[in-house]
């Protein structure tokens, strides 16, 4: 949202030269936080769309504010400029605050790429991988020796078709994997799974493959698994 912050910090910036805008901006704002916020109920949660139109809304919201303050200021007495720079100020604040935040979450991030397997690859080669998932909607991390699955990267990765964990030395599929509405093969055989997350159960409508053999199902799991995948989203159900 640092984007929304700035553009913000843009606005107010034009008040302190012209502040008959914030008259302008008294009159729109209310529509346009309708308007966004109406938008926002139709998208799904987590998608880029979602994400643009919450940014957008954001700032209309603090826009909104910073006019409401101002237009209380002038039932008293007129408008200075000081009046909108420290308004600015602390949206510039705001801004400052979200930029660090990005670059600590970046900095997980990149820890996090660093971490899966044995800690021996590169981030750039994780960021071939990730770019190559995008571009084929299939997610191939097979044999990779992971010893977990970052939750961030099944968000990031949401539209992916296929998913292949196999053969790695995984002990439990993180719940974000429901962020995967297009997911319709699942192979996480040859891991050290004993269940897999109920969360997965919301994806029974497309997801027509759930490899799982070679793991260290419980015992209710791997009858459930015998007997097909109808009886293994049951199970998920029941969790």
């Amino acid at each position: 949202f640092h984007d929304a912050y700035m553009t913000c910090a843009d606005i107010l910036r034009k008040f302190v030269e012209r502040n008959s805008l914030v008259d302008v901006w008294a009159l729109s704002c209310p529509g346009l936080l309708k308007s966004k916020t109406k938008e926002l109920e139709l998208q799904t949660p987590g998608t880029p769309m979602y994400l643009d139109i919450l940014a957008e809304k954001m700032r209309i919201d603090i826009l909104y504010d910073a006019v409401a303050h101002l237009k209380n200021i002038e039932n008293e007495r007129p408008i200075r400029p000081s009046d909108i720079e420290e308004k600015l100020i602390d949206v510039e604040k705001l801004m400052t605050a979200e930029k660090r935040k990005i670059a600590a979450q970046e900095a997980v991030q990149a820890a996090e790429l660093k971490a899966i397997g044995d800690g021996s690859e590169t981030v750039d080669r994780w960021v071939e991988k990730i770019t190559a998932a995008q571009a084929t909607k299939s997610l191939i991390l097979r044999d990779e020796g992971l010893l977990a699955v970052p939750p961030q990267l099944f968000t990031l990765l949401s539209d992916m078709e296929v998913v292949d964990l196999g053969g790695n030395q995984l002990e439990e599929i993180p719940a974000t994997i429901e962020c995967m509405s297009s997911l319709k093969k699942l192979y996480v055989d040859n891991n050290k799974l004993r269940r897999l997350p109920p969360s997965l159960g919301k994806l029974h409508e497309h997801l027509t493959l759930i490899a799982l053999s070679k793991n260290r199902l419980d015992e209710d799991y791997y009858d459930a698994y015998l007997r097909g995948l109808d009886r293994v989203f049951a199970i998920m159900q029941d969790s």
